[in-house]
């Protein structure tokens, strides 16, 4: 029946009539859509980042951006001096994963796959050491002249 926002009643008669005037307070409640629209340092922050991370990166930024703002993903090292076979299975126990045995694992399947992919393999390192080579060479002459 009665507002939230009254402040007080003011009561005065008029002509042997009570008469009740009830003043409303002005709340400082914004809708909802001018929060929304609020900017919040965090917002500007990352648009000072865009900035000049943008044009450091160039296209990479997004991806790297992503990588900043997902959350954190967490490593154990076990430590070899210890029991790290005891170690290394209790975490497994509790979730963890180990990657050892996941590329182990991948590089089982590539190789029983496909043996001419690692024949490619050592093309390419050939190559690419005769590139670095060449490219050392190069920059060798360059200065002794």
């Amino acid at each position: 029946m009665f507002r939230k926002n009254v402040t007080g009643v003011l009561s005065h008669s008029s002509c042997c009539k009570r008469v009740v005037q009830i003043i409303h307070k002005r709340t400082k409640k914004t809708h909802w859509a001018v929060i929304k629209k609020k900017i919040h340092p965090k917002d500007k922050a990352l648009e000072h980042f865009d900035d000049f991370y943008g044009s450091v990166y160039g296209n990479r930024w997004k991806s790297l951006r992503l990588a900043l703002l997902s959350p954190h993903k967490y490593i154990a090292i076990v430590n070899n001096f210890g029991n790290p076979e005891k170690v290394s299975q209790e975490l497994e126990w509790s979730g963890a994963m180990n990657i050892r045995k996941t590329v182990e694992a991948y590089a089982q399947t590539v190789g029983k796959g496909s043996p001419d992919r690692t024949k490619n393999i050592e093309e390419l390192d050939k190559k690419l050491e005769k590139l670095l080579l060449t490219n050392e060479n190069k920059s060798n002459t360059k200065k002794t002249e």
